[in-house]
């Protein structure tokens, strides 16, 4: 069950297209070892020379601690964000 339907069985196809997608993660660090692996997964995004953010707060894992971190998020996002080269504008 847990071979094809998750992300970890895409990646290697998702990274042999060398398309660059920066990822920002975020996480309470109140829940039973969720910020170990979102620390794993940052390591394994950003040596993969992908861009990346990790953020853990102090709280649950909850929309209100999600939504806290909604602003630097999207900062971060948004920075990469660029108008494709055929738009005028």
């Amino acid at each position: 069950m847990w071979k094809s339907p998750n992300y970890p069985t895409l990646l290697e196809a998702f990274f042999a297209k060398h398309i660059t997608m920066p990822i920002y993660i975020g996480t309470g660090d109140d829940e039973l070892m969720i910020h170990f692996h979102a620390a794993f997964f940052y390591e394994f995004w950003t040596r993969s020379k992908q861009p990346g953010e990790l953020r853990i707060y102090n709280g649950r894992h909850n929309f209100g601690t999600i939504y806290a971190q909604f602003p630097e998020a999207f900062r971060y996002i948004f920075g990469y964000v660029r108008h494709p080269a055929s738009a005028r504008f």
